[in-house]
């Protein structure tokens, strides 16, 4: 067999997936200047009380199941 009959379009997707790098790279240089590095910290110490929050709170009386899907739980039991 040989490659005359194998047409693979080559040529065309290197350009679209460029342009398509292009823009999200000019998408993510124009969000990172708008960001602050006050804007930062407090989003990590946001983050950070709300994981600390939902790691100590546990439902009551739940049957024994997946973590956050009782129900499932008491599907299989």
């Amino acid at each position: 067999m040989t490659q005359e009959g194998c047409s693979l379009q080559t040529t065309e997707e290197p350009a679209v997936f460029r342009a398509m790098l292009a823009a999200v790279g000019s998408l993510v240089a124009a969000f990172w200047a708008t960001l602050h590095l006050r804007t930062l910290l407090l989003a990590a110490v946001v983050f950070l009380f709300v994981v600390d929050f939902l790691k100590g709170w546990r439902p009551q009386n739940n049957p024994p199941g997946p973590w956050r899907l009782p129900s499932l739980g008491s599907f299989f039991t």
